[in-house]
């Protein structure tokens, strides 16, 4: 990436949470990552969905007014950009991917635990 690209990419990532939050019900939404193609058309904004329920629903709901939200942003960010991309919303499930193997590891762990011998004081 360009630097032009990681500045526009820092500046809509700033400029689109306040945004993001209007739509949040019961919910905490997390920009985790923002992306722009080199010609500035598209934007990939990849958010993390946490707490308040089907977090695949709320993503849906959120791309229904994937509209809306680009034209706030465009009203943001007018003076600084002439042309506003495209937004294209992607659900970052890293942090419950995470969780996941996390409780892997844990019951491993405690299976491994459970299988070991209590050494010998003698030795």
């Amino acid at each position: 990436m360009s630097v032009r690209t990681d500045k526009i990419s820092s500046l809509l990532k700033k400029d689109l949470a306040p945004i993001l939050q209007d739509y949040q019900n019961n919910n905490m939404i997390t920009i985790t990552d923002v992306t722009i193609t080199p010609d500035l058309g598209v934007a990939k904004v990849f958010i993390s969905i946490m707490g308040g329920g089907n977090s695949k629903a709320f993503f849906q709901h959120l791309e229904e007014h994937v509209s809306d939200i680009r034209y706030k942003l465009s009203k943001k960010i007018r003076n600084q950009m002439r042309r506003m991309p495209e937004i294209h919303l992607y659900l970052d499930d890293t942090a419950s991917y995470a969780e996941k193997i996390e409780e892997v590891f844990k019951k491993i762990h405690e299976h491994d635990d459970s299988f070991k011998k209590p050494s010998d004081s003698n030795e």
